[in-house]
């Protein structure tokens, strides 16, 4: 469905219709040498640290490292974090104290990543085994 869409130029009237901007793209890969085995989680949030409902998301069934990823969202400020699920049968949620995770921007500099319009950014992540002592949501 178009809309119509008001703009002033110079000092004529324009009107154009048009659909939503483009998603975004955010491909890369996410590498693990662990012995760890699961389903691999990816998600886009706009905030961080991430809580309620994902921009984007995507479960890998049985990743062969390293796995290559893509995910389109909307344009705009972006983190993207990945997780090894270990065990999926409590819901596909990352517990840091059992699997290994990843985030980017990395967690120690949370500025996050700016997506635009029909553009893509290659992010690649490293995943890290859980340590002891780590807190678990």
């Amino acid at each position: 469905m178009c809309h119509p869409v008001v703009a002033v130029v110079l000092a004529g009237l324009t009107i154009a219709c048009g659909n939503a901007p483009p998603s975004g793209r955010i491909t890369g890969e996410v590498r693990y040498g662990g012995r760890l085995q699961g389903v691999l989680l990816l998600a886009v949030y706009d905030h961080f640290p991430p809580a309620g409902t994902p921009l984007a998301t995507v479960a890998i069934e049985n990743p062969r490292f390293p796995q290559a990823f893509a995910l389109e969202t909307r344009p705009g400020p972006v983190y993207v974090l990945a997780a090894l699920d270990t065990s999926p049968d409590d819901g596909l949620r990352y517990h840091s104290r059992v699997d290994a995770g990843a985030a980017w921007p990395a967690l120690r500099t949370p500025e996050p990543l700016r997506l635009g319009p029909a553009q893509t950014l290659r992010v690649d992540l490293d995943l890290e085994d859980p340590r002891p002592g780590l807190p678990s949501p």
